[in-house]
C-alpha cells in the first residue's frame, strides 16, 4: 500500500501536472524559472502516508517548509488537490480497464454462441438424414452450445455488478473531501528562538568561566 502511495505521490507532483498549479497560484519566485521553483518545492515538502493496513483510501499529511508563510500554506493546498486528483484518475482508469477487458470477453463470447449456432442450423437441417457421425457431432455442438451460452451470461451478469460497483466508486470519488485545511505556521520552524538563546547562554557562561580560570591561574608581574 506505501509503494502504490508513494508512486502516486510521484506522479502527482511531476512536472507536468504542478507546472499548471504552480503558474496560477504565481508559486515562482523572482529571478526564478518554473523549473527551478518545482524543483525547490519539492525539496521543502514532505509528505507522510497515514494509513491503515486495511484503509484503501488514502490518507496522508503534507508538510512544507519555507521562508514565508502564507506561501507554505498554499504549496500544502496545492500537493494535497494533485494527491487527491491523482488517486481519483487512477481509480477511474482501473475501472474503466476492467470493464473495457470484459466488454471484449462478452464480444468473444457472443461470436463463439452465433458461430455455434449456424452450424447447428446446418446439421438440423439434415433433420433425420444426418449419418451416424454427424449426429455425434450435432450432439456434441449442442453441448457445447449450453456451455458457450451459460459462460455468455455469466459474463452478463459480471458486467452488470462492473456497472454497479462502478456507479458506487463514482459516488464514492464525489465525496472525497480534505478532512484538514492546511494551516498557517503559529511559530518559525527554523531558528529556534528560545534554543539559540540558551545555547548563547551556555556558550557565554563556559567562556566567561574559562575566561576566570585562565586570568586566576596568570601570575600577576
Amino acid at each position: 500500500m506505501i509503494e502504490q502511495f508513494e508512486s502516486l505521490t510521484r506522479a502527482a507532483i511531476s512536472t507536468n501536472r504542478m507546472r499548471p498549479a504552480v503558474r496560477s497560484l504565481n508559486l515562482v519566485k523572482p529571478g526564478q524559472q518554473e523549473e527551478q521553483a518545482i524543483e525547490d518545492i519539492r525539496a521543502h515538502v514532505t509528505v507522510t502516508p497515514q494509513n491503515a493496513p486495511d484503509d484503501l483510501t488514502p490518507m496522508f499529511y503534507v508538510r512544507c517548509s519555507d521562508y514565508n508563510p502564507l506561501r507554505a500554506q498554499k504549496i500544502c493546498q496545492l500537493l494535497t488537490n494533485l494527491i487527491v486528483d491523482e488517486s481519483l484518475r487512477n481509480r477511474a482508469a482501473q475501472s474503466e480497464g476492467a470493464y473495457d477487458f470484459l466488454q471484449r470477453q462478452i464480444d468473444k463470447a457472443k461470436a463463439r454462441v452465433a458461430t455455434i449456432e449456424r452450424e447447428l442450423t446446418q446439421y438440423r437441417k439434415k433433420g433425420r438424414h444426418r449419418s451416424r457421425e454427424e449426429e455425434s457431432k450435432y450432439q456434441s455442438l449442442l453441448r457445447d452450445y449450453e456451455e458457450a451460452k451459460k459462460f455468455y451470461a455469466d459474463l452478463l451478469q459480471k458486467r452488470e455488478k462492473a456497472e454497479l460497483s462502478t456507479t458506487l466508486e463514482s459516488q464514492q470519488y464525489e465525496e472525497v473531501q480534505v478532512l484538514e485545511l492546511a494551516s498557517m505556521p503559529h511559530a518559525p520552524s527554523f531558528p529556534n528562538r528560545i534554543l539559540f538563546a540558551a545555547a548563547g547562554f551556555v556558550v557565554g557562561l563556559a567562556l566567561a568561566v574559562t575566561l576566570a580560570l585562565v586570568c586566576r591561574s596568570t601570575p600577576v608581574p
